[in-house]
């Protein structure tokens, strides 16, 4: 048979978890620049479903949130990945 490749699983969940990141920090700073963008864009994602509900009031976005949220979801990834790449391995043997 062929080579058995086992994931580094650490090194799996810490790559995902930095792409996560850097997606969340980049998603954050358009919404924070150009907030209509956003909207415009989701327009054509989910193909043209109302998506006034889902704006924010006057109230600029709180950076507290956006940290913590940061976190959760890159701790989120982590395990998640982590947690395939084992899953992952055993399933190799």
């Amino acid at each position: 048979m062929g080579v058995i490749t086992m994931i580094d699983t650490k090194a799996f969940a810490n790559a995902g978890a930095i792409v996560g990141l850097l997606s969340y920090s980049i998603c954050l700073l358009v919404v924070l620049v150009f907030p209509e963008l956003v909207y415009i864009l989701l327009d054509y994602v989910f193909h043209g479903l109302n998506l006034e509900l889902l704006k924010p009031t006057k109230e600029s976005i709180d950076i507290g949130k956006a940290i913590i949220g940061s976190l959760i979801l890159t701790a989120y990834i982590w395990v998640t990945l982590f947690s395939f790449g084992y899953v992952y391995n055993r399933l190799k043997k």
